[in-house]
């Protein structure tokens, strides 16, 4: 059963800004989120291999495996689990 309850309409004009510059489609902010997640992916494996290069440097008996650490994972995974960061 749907129950109607009062309306009042007082004539009041309110001034909007929504310029069709500033807004986005669903599938375009989608985009730009993905964008934002594989350019982080990307920092963070850059970052990755930095260290594993000065590691290197500083004493070239240290080797790691080329599976990203836990550490990696683990932001990967929180970045694509949390979408509403970006």
């Amino acid at each position: 059963m749907v129950q109607l309850g009062q309306i009042a309409i007082d004539g009041s004009k309110v001034a909007a800004n929504a310029s069709q510059r500033k807004s986005h489609s669903y599938a375009k902010l989608s985009e730009r989120e993905q964008n934002r997640l594989e350019t982080v992916e990307q920092i963070l494996k850059d970052a990755q291999a930095k260290d594993e290069q000065d590691a290197l440097q500083l004493d070239p008996s240290h080797h790691e495996s080329a599976e990203p650490g836990p550490q990696l994972r683990g932001i990967t995974q929180e970045l694509s689990q949390n979408r509403s960061l970006f």
